[in-house]
């Protein structure tokens, strides 16, 4: 995949201002109502209330409750009571008589939705909301959670915490924010710059006002990712076309308060991949160079767009000093490039996706004539479409990344083109909703489009390029560029068996002369790859 997590760009925490009038409850009548005892945040009392009694699998993985399965509620003191807001884990059979009790205590139902996609069985999240005697309304959620099997009894603890098999250090500094082991999973709560307000109180991070972050290892340097981004109405689809274009399934967009200022949307998340594969591939660099231009340090910026990142680079404000990218004539034109293509342009080389039932026709194929016959589908402004054109090729574009896997099946066109680093993860994720895709078996589509650090065209920027330039380049020179490469692609490169499929090649006209061609080291070539 092209994995530069979203993640990377997203966040810079602000702690909340604290809650208050704590002192006016007795908490010990809450923890007794609730048959569990909190964990206290400033003046927030939380309580987790996991469904470790679940066996829930998604996309192969079965699901840790820390992950996806972490059902809370938490009051915060308010004039004497308290305000309730709360999240809870239910299967669809659970849902109506666990509502039912709620509604007759006295609370509220701000949501019921999902948060992931194809689990089995399928879990559904149903938030609460109330205010007044929080040991009363902690009754009623213990007493409405009795329709349900959500566990009540501390899960059985072994000696040993269970290990958390990835770079920790690594995706703190990526994600600007210090993560915690809970469960064999890592989380990171980093929440919003701005604050929200619900009922007249700030809704803090342990209140649910922060970003969800979770991170499973599901083996070989990769993780499970799955959570939620807290965002206003005009952020939504700048998020997600941000996580969109990063390989990031988009699982569900919707509210879960219902009173909030700013309004506020829910947007989740998943994917399974290596988390940090980039960041390391940059900070590698930087390392090697630490001798010579002295140290440095990563520090995660706001989330922005592609257009956004783009914007801030051009006109140097400062909010970013990097991004990757794929190469463009306007980036050339106005950016400083480090010309060595991170993925060595493995990118470059697509495999179809096809209907099943046509695997026949693509077996004659034996020339760029016989491709110019089939219909290629792509996503409505990328670059590739007009790579496509340029060589004569019928496309036909669909705004919705998702939407074109279904356009596919339904006969829209007869290629879906797709990065052998992007394919395998897309397919398996839709094998089972969409039967009818299939890889193709034997063709493999090659135009260049090498993807670069830029930076700035400041002096600054032109430092920083050359500093990740030199550092990149000793890489090459003692072998770590290659080992990398190898590390994260060779699976992908070996299981597409690349070297034995017939290459169909075609031009770039949008790369500029100072692509480097001629360094044959920076370049991936099925027929020499060992």
């Amino acid at each position: 995949m092209k994995t530069k997590l979203a993640l990377m760009m997203l966040f810079a925490a602000v702690a909340m201002p604290s809650l208050s009038q704590a002192a006016d409850i007795d908490w010990s009548k809450v923890d007794a109502a609730i048959g569990k005892s909190a964990v206290v945040s400033g003046d927030v009392h939380r309580y987790g209330l996991p469904r470790s009694d679940l066996k829930v699998t998604l996309d192969g993985v079965a699901i840790k409750p820390a992950l996806a399965l972490g059902g809370w509620v938490a009051f915060a003191p308010m004039g004497g009571e308290a305000m309730v807001m709360g999240d809870l884990v239910l299967l669809e059979t659970e849902i109506t008589p666990v509502m039912t009790k709620l509604l007759d205590g006295g609370l509220d139902i701000t949501a019921v939705h999902n948060h992931i996609l194809r689990a089995s069985p399928a879990t559904f999240y149903m938030h609460v909301g109330g205010h007044g005697d929080p040991a009363k309304m902690a009754a009623v959620i213990r007493s409405a959670l009795a329709a349900s099997k959500t566990p009540f009894d501390p899960p059985a603890t072994s000696a040993t915490a269970p290990a958390i098999d990835l770079d920790t250090a690594k995706l703190d500094e990526i994600i600007g924010a210090k993560g915690t082991a809970n469960g064999g999973v890592y989380q990171f709560g980093v929440p919003r710059r701005d604050p929200i307000m619900e009922m007249g109180l700030k809704v803090t991070g342990p209140l649910g006002g922060a970003n969800a972050i979770n991170f499973q290892p599901t083996g070989n340097g990769k993780a499970a990712i799955t959570g939620d981004f807290l965002v206003t109405g005009d952020e939504v689809n700048p998020l997600i076309r941000a996580l969109r274009a990063n390989d990031i399934e988009v699982t569900a967009i919707h509210s879960h308060m219902l009173g909030e200022q700013p309004r506020m949307f829910f947007i989740h998340f998943w994917a399974n991949d290596d988390a940090i594969k980039l960041a390391r591939g940059i900070r590698t660099a930087l390392e090697k160079t630490k001798p010579k231009w002295g140290p440095y340090q990563m520090k995660a910026s706001a989330f922005m767009t592609e257009q956004r990142q783009a914007f801030e680079l051009k006109n140097a404000t400062g909010r970013l000093t990097v991004m990757y990218l794929s190469t463009t004539p306007e980036f050339e034109s106005t950016l400083v490039p480090v010309r060595i293509p991170v993925d060595k342009n493995l990118g470059g080389y697509c495999v179809f996706l096809i209907r099943k039932d046509e695997q026949q026709r693509f077996a004659a194929v034996r020339s760029i004539d016989d491709l110019h016959h089939f219909t290629y589908g792509l996503g409505l402004g990328w670059i590739d479409v007009g790579i496509l054109k340029a060589s004569g090729f019928n496309v036909v574009t669909g705004s919705s990344y998702d939407g074109l896997f279904e356009m596919l099946v339904n006969k829209r066109f007869d290629i879906f083109l797709r990065a052998a680093t992007e394919v395998l993860d897309e397919y398996e994720q839709r094998k089972k909703a969409l039967p009818a895709l299939h890889i193709e078996d034997h063709i493999l589509f090659y135009y260049p489009l090498p993807m670069y650090f830029w930076f700035p065209k400041t002096d600054q920027g032109r430092r920083m390029a050359a500093r990740a330039e030199e550092g990149m380049r000793m890489m090459i020179a003692d072998g770590t560029y290659d080992r990398i490469f190898d590390k994260y692609q060779r699976h992908k490169i070996e299981q597409l068996h690349l070297k034995e499929r017939r290459i169909f090649r075609i031009g770039n006209p949008f790369l500029g002369s100072e692509t480097p061609f001629n360094d044959k080291r920076l370049w991936f070539d099925p027929q020499t790859y060992k």
